[in-house]
């Protein structure tokens, strides 16, 4: 192994940024009292998004606490944690219309609730105790714990596992807990009981750093009456209801110094990944319409020669975004792909489309994305992981139809430099193998 060098508009309506509220969350105004702006109640922000045609209502919740926050020596706490809150909110409403899942990444943690429109509170006062209720005895983690063993065991040796060790340990800093991988490994998982994980849940979970949307078939004004106790100054069923307390951006990208490492284990296929960190104050709507044209020009149909599988798109160390691209291929066409990929990026970010062109491009990604999100419960994360990162919700439709070539090359150009991994045979035998 050896290191080298690197290779060369609109806004919802409803946002109000407040401090802590000293309002119950479950007090309700008067009658005869003018109705207040409403505030977060408990939570860092909340958003309500009703949609009349949808017949489910979504209840989602996102916290800024994931795998990097796992003790020393025992990974796979988090997603444990996950799991058993996952699992005790299901058991609740065994044989009622009721799904519940979890996503426990390295810097967060989403929960997805998807229920009828007559059982969303009462699934918010049952998830809500879950996460943050004064007792809690992790059930199903006995169930939770032995899929994650049985998973890691079919999974052990997997040169999958050790490229994506590698790339998080690249794109960290030395000893940084966030480069684990989220589900722990054998050694760590086998340990865990239900102890670690309920004192986790109780030394990490807070509602004041969570944040909290509803959408669906829902009344906005309903859920800020029972979030924070008091209605909107205007009330409207049909328009969205946005509070959040203060947020602080971040202020640095994950990284200053590039970096390129090349590994050659004994495999036979080739992994490449290739990540930019991102400056403070990118629009993160200009980039994400970026990061659909490299995507593009990337993934075709039929597949460029030697490209078995790709993955492009925003991961988050902390706050701080960073655009990775993965890529698997086969071991002769690795130098090719690591070099169209840079170049791809490069050339990207150096245009300015004419309108015309701009705006076939703007159409694409904007029916891409509103796909991803005709859910409820996909908007829903998205909103939430909006409120959690930004402080804010994105009026996504809005905020495409008004950007410009000059904002995705803002975008493109707030880019820094890459940090790359090459992870495969090395056909000229010139690398010692690892």
């Amino acid at each position: 192994m050896r290191r080298l060098l690197p290779a060369p508009a609109r806004v919802l309506a409803g946002l109000v940024l407040l401090g802590a509220s000293g309002v119950s969350a479950r007090q309700e105004a008067p009658d005869s009292a003018p109705a207040p702006t409403p505030t977060p109640g408990g939570w860092a922000a909340y958003a309500a998004v009703p949609h009349p045609w949808s017949t489910v209502v979504a209840v989602t919740v996102a916290l800024p606490v994931g795998s990097a926050d796992d003790p020393r020596g025992q990974g796979g706490t988090a997603w444990l944690v996950g799991e058993s809150v996952a699992a005790g909110v299901r058991d609740r409403f065994s044989g009622r219309p009721l799904h519940v899942d979890v996503r426990v990444e390295r810097s967060g943690t989403v929960y997805r609730v998807v229920t009828l429109e007559e059982i969303w509170p009462e699934a918010l006062d049952v998830l809500e105790a879950a996460l943050f209720g004064g007792e809690f005895e992790a059930p199903g983690f006995a169930g939770a714990k032995a899929a994650l063993e049985a998973s890691l065991t079919f999974e052990s040796g997997s040169p999958v596992r050790d490229f994506k060790r590698e790339l998080y340990t690249l794109l960290s800093t030395a000893g940084d807990p966030w480069a684990r991988d989220p589900r722990g490994t054998l050694d760590t998982v086998v340990p865990l009981g239900a102890a670690e994980v309920i004192l986790f849940r109780a030394q990490h979970y807070r509602m004041s750093q969570a944040a909290l949307t509803v959408t669906g078939a829902v009344d906005p004004v309903a859920v800020s009456r029972r979030v924070s106790g008091a209605s909107p100054a205007e009330p409207d069923g049909t328009a969205p209801v946005v509070a959040a307390r203060e947020h602080e951006a971040f202020t640095a990208p994950a990284w200053e110094t590039g970096d390129r490492l090349r590994l050659a284990p004994e495999v036979t296929s080739s992994w490449i990944g290739v990540a930019f960190p991102v400056r403070p104050g990118t629009d993160l709507t200009a980039l994400e319409l970026f990061i659909h044209r490299v995507r593009e020009e990337l993934v075709t149909d039929p597949p460029a020669p030697g490209l078995f599988s790709a993955e492009i798109g925003l991961v988050f160390r902390g706050d701080r975004p960073i655009f990775l691209v993965e890529a698997a291929v086969t071991p002769d066409v690795t130098d090719e792909w690591e070099a169209r990929i840079l170049r791809t990026a490069h050339v990207l970010s150096a245009e300015i489309l004419a309108d015309e062109f701009f705006g076939w491009h703007r159409r694409r990604f904007r029916a891409a994305r509103l796909m991803e999100e005709m859910a409820p419960e996909d908007e829903g994360v998205r909103l939430a992981l909006d409120l959690l990162r930004n402080g804010r919700i994105r009026d996504l439709p809005g905020e495409i139809d008004a950007l410009e070539p000059a904002d995705m090359a803002r975008a493109a150009g707030a880019l820094g430099s890459p940090r790359i991994l090459v992870f495969g045979p090395d056909l000229d035998g010139r690398l010692p193998v690892t």
